[in-house]
């Protein structure tokens, strides 16, 4: 199945939603599952590839052996927590959201006492690996306050999925921080997806070209990546209920 547009999320919805409701002990499962391969997804739209072991030992606490690989285990408990917590924020009920609850989305990502952690970015242009468009320094504030502006009304009266696509596209055109801005802008996403009672759409790593494009293009573009990522998201959720019913009922 091929979602062509948001509306089709809603058949799949219905059946993901059904498990998760009569099965909260699988769902509990399944969400840890999701959580590790959204992390290490996400990573790799950063251009970082994370291995099983490095997850596991950085997850379980274990120091690096040097520096350089202590400071990667705590970059991924920092993007695990933040996905915890994001998870956690998007159970509260919603009104709308403010500018210094979307500057927390970058916050989750930081340590502690990061002074860079919620503010806005010095250098012009996007980080690493992305190529599109951005806004000058200049524009950031200003461009905020206006997507807090439609968050409160256009995205608000949306379908969800297309409300969390171009919310995130319009994000990513910004490009508020200097570091970790990508990472906020999908836990922005999903953070909408998850309150509206869907899974987090998590863009795999095969589809990381197709990502960046859609980020090159125009805001509509970035809906059937979402969408596609819906669909997988929820179609792994599907085949694990099944496969631990069937096993609960064999045994």
């Amino acid at each position: 199945m091929h979602f062509t547009t948001p509306i089709h999320t809603d058949q799949a919805l219905v059946r993901f939603s059904s498990y998760r409701r009569h099965n909260p002990k699988l769902w509990a499962q399944f969400e840890q599952r999701s959580n590790l391969s959204w992390l290490y997804h996400d990573q790799a739209l950063e251009g970082v590839a994370l291995d099983e072991t490095e997850l596991r030992k950085a997850l379980s606490g274990q120091e690096g052996r040097h520096h350089s690989e202590e400071q990667l285990f705590q970059h991924i408990r920092n993007v695990m927590k933040a996905i915890e917590d994001t998870r956690l924020f998007a159970r509260e009920p919603l009104a709308t959201l403010s500018l210094e609850e979307i500057k927390q989305f970058h916050v989750f990502l930081a340590d502690p006492a990061d002074p860079a952690a919620g503010r806005y970015r010095k250098t012009e242009g996007p980080a690493a690996a992305y190529k599109h468009q951005v806004t000058r320094t200049p524009s950031i504030s200003y461009r905020l306050r206006k997507l807090v502006e439609a968050i409160e009304t256009t995205y608000g009266e949306m379908h969800p999925v297309r409300a969390a696509a171009l919310m995130h596209h319009e994000f990513m055109s910004i490009w508020p921080f200097d570091d970790r801005a990508g990472t906020a802008g999908r836990l922005l996403m999903n953070y909408w997806l998850i309150h509206a009672g869907y899974p987090p759409a998590i863009i795999h790593a095969t589809d990381r070209q197709s990502y960046y494009d859609a980020l090159c293009d125009k805001p509509e573009a970035m809906i059937a990546v979402v969408s596609d990522a819906l669909e997988s998201t929820m179609r792994c959720a599907i085949a694990f209920f099944e496969r631990e019913l069937q096993t609960s009922m064999v045994a």
